[in-house]
């Protein structure tokens, strides 16, 4: 779909000399907050299907002469995650390129595409947890991705989240790591998760500086150790700025295919002369998806 044209009247100081400098956005980049949110996944179709296989139950205890327990692995829940392109562009009258003085205005055009992109990324990427407790977003297992009551295929359920949501604190830091570290998978075998990455909103962004890295416990003038400074969470924390919730926080793990950033094509750029007018067009384009297939890939809390 054709948007505004860029023509001599957007910039006209462009046309004249004088201009020292042209300014715009105070950061030179976005950060790419999805890079430490997702396990990146190569796609090669429309859409991909994640099936969840359950494994066999536990060994049987078998009498002298007795016959051997059979089990049999079978099919669980399954997701499917379609990709989504992406597209902008810009689109330059041709008299405005030959009459702009100033060659960095040209310049800055593919890195204001860069930076469009990055914004609409960071803000899918953490679609997914902004929705993380929803009722209207839905896994394979049909309930939320962070839940008191995930249902077990073969029965029962289980939780990575809690029943009474905590404030940000050392001690609800732990009890979630308790919680994880007591994961079972869907014959009831623990799983040996590990706690990757602690992510929270920017205003917990100091409380998780001292939560993580104060040697004692905090807040506290007791000589116990604090021991997430350990490096029990060994990859750190971050703080994301497109959080919707300032009470939001959440600890990733190390489960294979839990959080999936999908990728179908990457960013691509291309420009093109239009044959009648002339214009310039310089577009981009790129087709993803953010989704869960396990959702032991993470653990989370919404204090809001």
């Amino acid at each position: 779909m054709a948007g505004p044209l860029q023509s001599t009247a957007s910039f006209p100081r462009a046309l004249m000399e004088g201009v020292k400098l042209w300014w715009g956005d105070a950061a030179k980049g976005t950060p790419e907050y999805w890079t430490e949110m997702y396990q990146k996944i190569d796609s090669e179709r429309n859409y991909e299907e994640y099936v969840q296989e359950i494994t066999l139950g536990l060994a049987q205890m078998t009498p002298e002469g007795d016959s051997v327990t059979y089990d049999s692995p079978q099919q669980g829940f399954m997701s499917r995650v379609q990709n989504v392109a992406w597209t902008l562009g810009i689109m330059v009258t041709h008299a405005e390129l030959k009459d702009n003085l100033y060659p960095q205005l040209t310049e800055k055009r593919v890195r204001m595409l860069r930076r469009a992109f990055a914004e609409t990324k960071n803000i899918n990427a953490a679609s997914v947890y902004n929705n993380a407790f929803s009722s209207s977003y839905t896994g394979a297992d049909g309930v939320s991705l962070l839940n008191t009551a995930h249902p077990n295929f073969s029965g029962g359920t289980w939780s990575n989240t809690f029943t009474v949501a905590s404030e940000f604190s050392q001690y609800a830091v732990e009890d979630l790591l308790i919680l994880l570290m007591l994961s079972k998978n869907d014959r009831g075998y623990i799983e040996p998760l590990q706690p990757e990455k602690l992510i929270v909103h920017p205003n917990n962004y100091f409380n998780a500086e001292v939560v993580l890295k104060t040697a004692k416990v905090v807040g506290s003038n007791a000589n116990d150790i604090n021991p997430l400074n350990g490096g029990m969470i060994r990859k750190g924390f971050m703080s994301n700025p497109y959080l919707a919730s300032t009470g939001a926080w959440f600890v990733k793990t190390n489960a294979e295919d839990g959080l999936l950033w999908q990728e179908r094509e990457a960013l691509e750029y291309w420009e093109d002369n239009d044959t009648d007018t002339r214009n310039l067009k310089i577009a981009a384009y790129e087709r993803y998806a953010f989704a869960w297939a396990n959702p032991r890939g993470l653990f989370g809390v919404n204090a809001a």
